[in-house]
């Protein structure tokens, strides 16, 4: 029973929380475009997590970044 939600921890640290949301997001991604290896076989388990941490890594340094430079 798929409820489609994402819940961050609220006890996570503001850089963890967002990573982790980052990260769920980018599963979520995968799945809408048709890319989880849950639904089409397109890539494995192993090879979906290391597209999705480098996504949600990426989306973070993103926001790290810009908050330094305005």
């Amino acid at each position: 029973n798929r409820k489609n939600k994402i819940e961050v921890n609220a006890e996570l640290s503001e850089p963890e929380a967002a990573n982790t949301l980052f990260h769920e997001v980018g599963h979520a991604c995968m799945w809408i475009g048709g890319l989880s290896a849950g639904d089409k076989p397109i890539l494995d388990d192993t090879k979906e997590e290391q597209v999705v941490n480098i996504f949600s890594n990426m989306m973070l340094l993103r926001i790290t970044l810009a908050s330094y430079h305005g």
